[in-house]
């Protein structure tokens, strides 16, 4: 039995996925014309594939399509937004080690993960559109040489929204989560001189 720690995924914050969610990604589209192309594609092109066969899968890749992992989301926004900045003026030092306290800290991020369905030269693709808003409270991180290296204790909570055909189809709060023990950033998220000297 292994020791590894479940994924924190978007799943678990929103508690999916669950048949409501996978029935409807599964009818996405169902009375647009591109759907009803596809369909009729598939019934002429292969003899004995039912639609309700593709639907089934479709239904199963939903249930993966937020299976994205939220560490990886945190520190992807901490790359492209302030928190480095804001850290190295907090410091006010070149090349330093730290364990710095963040209190609180919202990171708002968007995604769209998709299911490419595809026959022949025909493309038909269901696209989520997914908002979260997270506020991280009381996390750790641990700075060394200008560069956050891990993130560790602290909790989570915020509130996600899918839409799909850009119609809300999930609103949902979640947490307090506590964050999953410690957490190493494989390659670390350089502060802001730091990184503006590894681009140039």
């Amino acid at each position: 039995m292994s020791d590894e720690p479940a994924p924190f995924t978007v799943n678990t914050l929103l508690g999916l996925p669950n048949k409501e969610f996978c029935d409807r990604v599964a009818a996405a589209g169902a009375d647009s014309e591109e759907k009803r192309t596809l369909k009729d594609r598939v019934a002429k092109g292969l003899r004995g594939l039912q639609w309700k066969a593709v639907e089934r899968q479709v239904r199963h890749k939903a249930g993966q399509l937020l299976e994205i992992d939220v560490m990886s989301l945190i520190a992807s926004a901490w790359r492209q937004g302030k928190v480095t900045e804001r850290l190295e003026e907090e410091q006010k030092t070149k090349g330093i080690n730290a364990i710095v306290p963040l209190q609180s800290h919202s990171i708002r991020t968007e995604l769209e993960p998709h299911i490419e369905i595809q026959f022949g030269d025909f493309t038909h693709r269901i696209v989520l559109d997914v908002l979260l808003d997270f506020q991280l409270i009381g996390v750790i991180l641990n700075i060394e040489d200008s560069v956050i290296r891990s993130i560790e204790a602290g909790s989570m909570q915020g509130i996600g929204e899918v839409k799909l055909l850009h119609v809300p189809i999930l609103r949902r709060s979640f947490g307090p989560f506590d964050l999953p023990g410690v957490v190493h950033l494989k390659h670390g998220i350089p502060l802001a001189s730091t990184a503006a000297r590894q681009s140039s």
